[in-house]
């Protein structure tokens, strides 16, 4: 789950759940800005173990890639993209409400019709009610949602 919150320079920010209290780049004013707790959860206080080894309040940093093309820091960015089940199943049940209908045309009644109609958009709300959201980088300047690793940069 994303946590959503505003840099001090007022460029909006995206950080995933385990990030919490991580350092992250803004992509903006390249300051690091620490990701907040999501709002309405309390953060418990972690215990020490036994016999350990005094603990630093050191947040991690987290630094994300950076784009090939303009050096800036990718952002977490969700996308929709179509299951390989739902575009299988969701084709199917519109060919088979594209034969009912046509069947109409050889003297079939006007039931026929609507239960054809009625079978080819239920078939395109199989395939966009299937559809799966991932996960992506995204360059904030070059703006199309980079899924291939080679066009992250590696630091």
């Amino acid at each position: 789950m994303n946590i959503d919150f505003q840099c001090e320079c007022g460029q909006q920010l995206s950080a995933l759940g385990h990030q919490v209290g991580e350092l992250i780049d803004c992509p903006v004013c390249n300051q690091l800005v620490q990701v907040p707790p999501r709002p309405g959860v309390k953060q418990e206080p972690e215990e020490e173990p036994q016999g350990s080894v005094e603990r630093r309040d050191v947040p991690r940093l987290s630094r994300a890639p950076a784009c090939k093309r303009c050096k800036s820091r990718l952002v977490p960015s969700q996308t929709k993209e179509d299951s390989p089940v739902g575009n299988i199943l969701g084709r199917s049940i519109f060919v088979v409400g594209l034969v009912v209908t046509l069947s109409w045309f050889f003297g079939s009644g006007f039931f026929m019709l609507l239960l054809g109609l009625l079978l080819m958009i239920g078939g395109v709300a199989v395939i966009v009610g299937l559809r799966e959201t991932k996960m992506t980088m995204a360059c904030p300047k070059c703006h199309p949602v980079l899924k291939t690793k080679n066009m992250l940069g590696a630091r």
